[in-house]
């Protein structure tokens, strides 16, 4: 069975204009793994970001007659949804024996209406991998959909809605991300926040789901990665991060975790095995973290161990907002945090949010003299 797992275009040109060059495509993570696993499986995948690469709706269906796959993945993201359901009415049209999945957020959460506009035959919840195959398998040999955890379907008129699949408690049961598939050299990183000059930041995951209570944030709900912090053995990380390195020349990752390091003990066993490792390569990284629970002796770990820069969110200078926010930190906090990054030489990024609930133009004003 043939799978073409299609990431959705997007103009960048329309989008971001004269910034252009500071849209900085990155490749899905969240695509890759589940490319890996049902190649492992046995299934013949092909991998389209048209995103990066511009595609038009018509070089798309080129490259699905071409492909002839059996079944069509898209991800689904709220602002690529409108693209996403022209491109589904499109692929009806023209190959009526295609079978339609969808999955990420928006498509969660908008199965209903996705099904029953019929832009999709499935949808697929929470994470993808297991889910995706069991689905294939069922499609192949003709199983009941009904046992297959974790999807919605059409059945007649009706949405069946099944059981959420368990989300993965041992993420190194999963292959590495099938980066060989992806047009890894289209790719590139924001030269505002590059590490290393001409260097493009390669993803990479030490953890997943994410404890904290942030009211703003849907990765962490029960649809996708959930509230359960599940961390990857650190020998299988720095494994990946190997691989990448010598088989891609991969030297500088991004962590895309909800947040990382969460857990102390995790961080420090990985920030040992990098160490003890990495030999003469050149490897350094990025990661987005809290700004509790940090200190001096982690964060001067995380720099020997390569560590760059670490991304906080912030979101605002008002305590009040924050508490809104159940960030669970003050800008005390925040300053404080900033400051011992800087003491271990690590650069900092913050990130930040205008317009919150309560907000006025003195919480705004207060945001952005923060630090």
């Amino acid at each position: 069975m043939k799978v073409f797992l299609l990431i959705p275009p997007t103009n960048l040109t329309k989008s971001y204009g004269k910034l252009k060059k500071f849209s900085n495509p990155q490749p899905s993570i969240g695509i890759a793994y589940i490319a890996a696993l049902l190649r492992k499986n046995g299934y013949e995948v092909r991998v389209a970001d048209s995103y990066v690469n511009e595609y038009s709706l018509q070089e798309i269906m080129d490259i699905i007659s071409q492909f002839a796959p059996d079944i069509v993945g898209i991800s689904v993201l709220t602002p690529s949804a409108e693209v996403v359901y022209e491109t589904s009415r499109n692929i009806r049209q023209a190959f009526s024996n295609i079978k339609i999945v969808m999955g990420n957020m928006h498509a969660s959460l908008f199965s209903e209406e996705i099904l029953s506009k019929g832009y999709a035959d499935y949808v697929v919840h929470r994470e993808g991998e297991y889910t995706t195959l069991e689905l294939l398998n069922a499609i192949k040999n003709n199983s009941p959909l009904g046992e297959v955890k974790g999807i919605s379907f059409l059945d007649g008129e009706n949405v069946i809605n099944n059981p959420l699949m368990a989300h993965i408690e041992n993420l190194d049961d999963l292959p590495f991300p099938a980066w060989d598939i992806f047009p890894l050299e289209r790719y590139s990183t924001d030269p505002r926040t590059e590490v290393k000059k001409g260097i493009v930041e390669m993803q990479i995951l030490a953890t997943r789901g994410c404890p904290n209570q942030c009211t703003f944030c849907s990765s962490r709900t029960e649809r996708s990665l959930g509230t359960k912090y599940r961390m990857r053995e650190p020998k299988f990380v720095v494994d990946e991060m190997l691989y990448m390195h010598d088989n891609f020349g991969s030297k500088v990752f991004s962590f895309m975790d909800l947040a990382f390091p969460l857990v102390k003990k995790h961080a420090t066993e990985l920030c040992n095995e990098i160490i003890k490792r990495r030999g003469n390569r050149e490897i350094c990284w990025v990661t987005e973290c809290r700004v509790k629970p940090l200190d001096d002796e982690m964060l001067m770990l995380m720099k020997k161990a390569g560590c760059m820069r670490v991304n906080f969110g912030i979101e605002s200078g008002n305590n009040d907002i924050l508490r809104m926010l159940k960030k669970n930190f003050t800008t005390d906090n925040v300053r404080a945090a900033v400051k011992t990054a800087k003491k271990a030489d690590i650069e900092v990024d913050g990130m930040f949010m205008i317009g919150l609930p309560g907000e006025t133009e003195d919480t705004i004003r207060q945001t952005i003299i923060l630090l």
